[in-house]
């Protein structure tokens, strides 16, 4: 499945937009979709990339999924879609083919995003930069887009960057904030990693050979915070090993896997497992990150981090 993210940004300027395409593609890349990227299309405005959207959802081909990503520019209600949430700002008419899955929103714009990583902001600013001027809450879908953006201005008024300018810094710093603490603080953003995590673990599933796909239930005696499953490629089972023997392993067979799917001659429900794990994949992302990598001790060897041999660390 190739996954091609329509998304609001870049003006109508061609290295803006090279610009927004770098910015959003190392997001992703961030939020380990590394060999399994989709592609970002920058439309400029908001009204443009939704134009785009439904032209693009028209003439899809097979195995491809098409996302709509566009700023909120308002607060979102809650229990509310981001297509109730669209209709109701903008009159957009959901396609006919649309679902929910293929729009997402910024909440309340990209920058809001930003206020979730103060660190990359103060270490991209440099000297001058003023976290003091940074709102307070950390749900940053609750600061108001005007918020944000005095936010931002009085923070950077004393950088030698210059005071924050939409075009002139947006998407470099996109480019050096971290997945992990946007999706803790936006709901939005967190939904859709995931299903760019979904979309892409299908997409990795016809390339690999005919072998068991295993579940591997981790890191609930180790880290009974987490309780959580990870998902991974081959006999990963093998590669897992906790050095305070903590670790449960049960290793469950989704099937043989091949070309377009799996082997069954019957609809196994396959995916829709590998679906619904894709919470499990964000938690287990997380954990290697924040925690396994730093091993007892500091010490980041495989043997003393279980998820670093198969998840790439």
């Amino acid at each position: 499945m190739k996954v091609k993210v329509y998304v609001e940004g870049g003006g109508d300027g061609k290295d803006l937009r090279t610009k927004c395409r770098r910015g959003f593609s190392s997001f992703f890349e961030k939020a380990d979709l590394v060999g399994r990227m989709p592609q970002v299309i920058a439309c400029g405005g908001r009204a443009k990339a939704f134009d785009k959207f439904c032209i693009a959802l028209r003439v899809r081909k097979e195995r491809e999924f098409i996302l709509l990503l566009v700023d909120s520019e308002g607060p979102v209600a809650p229990g509310s879609g981001p297509w109730q949430h669209l209709e109701r700002r903008d009159h957009w008419e959901r396609p006919d083919d649309a679902a929910d899955e293929h729009a997402h929103l910024m909440v309340q714009c990209m920058e809001a995003w930003f206020l979730a990583d103060r660190e990359a902001l103060a270490a991209y600013f440099g000297q001058g930069f003023n976290r003091n001027a940074l709102p307070g809450r950390q749900e940053v879908e609750e600061v108001a887009k005007a918020d944000v953006f005095d936010a931002l201005k009085n923070a950077t008024r004393q950088c030698r960057k210059g005071e924050y300018g939409k075009g002139r810094h947006s998407f470099d710093i996109l480019e050096q904030i971290d997945p992990d603490r946007v999706w803790e603080s936006s709901p939005h953003a967190q939904r859709l990693v995931d299903t760019l995590q979904e979309k892409a673990a299908l997409l990795v599933l016809p390339r690999l050979e005919p072998a068991r796909f295993e579940i591997d239930v981790a890191a609930r005696t180790a880290l009974p915070d987490v309780g959580a499953s990870a998902v991974e490629g081959l006999n990963v089972a093998d590669l897992l090993v906790d050095p305070r023997e903590e670790l449960l392993r049960a290793v469950e067979p989704l099937g043989r896997l091949s070309e377009g799917g799996c082997h069954h001659q019957e609809q196994c429900g396959c995916e829709e497992e590998l679906r619904s794990l894709v919470p499990a994949l964000r938690t287990a992302r997380s954990v290697r990150r924040r925690t396994l990598l730093q091993g007892e001790g500091g010490d980041t060897t495989p043997s003393r981090c279980p998820y670093r041999a198969h998840l790439g660390g």
